[in-house]
């Protein structure tokens, strides 16, 4: 319950249009890692079950997926392998 009262605010903040326009670029990164871990660290840090390797690999699956589209084109196949 925790881990979902942490993310909520991220989920809901992303909804209003003018929030969302302050999250461009490298902010949007910066939050999209932000939002992976800190549900991770309120969940497993109290219950003495935290691990270093799980919560890198976590920051690198946010950090490839918030880098997505500026790394990479924004076209179908680029989409497309998103998807995969």
């Amino acid at each position: 319950m925790a881990g979902f009262l942490m993310e909520y605010p991220f989920y809901l903040l992303l909804g209003f249009a003018r929030l969302r326009g302050r999250f461009r670029g490298r902010a949007l990164v910066v939050f999209l890692v932000a939002s992976a871990l800190l549900p991770y660290l309120t969940c497993y840090l109290p219950l003495g079950q935290f691990q270093w390797s799980a919560a890198l690999r976590l920051a690198v699956l946010a950090l490839v997926l918030g880098l997505w589209y500026l790394v990479l084109p924004v076209a179908p196949p680029t989409d497309g392998a998103f998807l995969i």
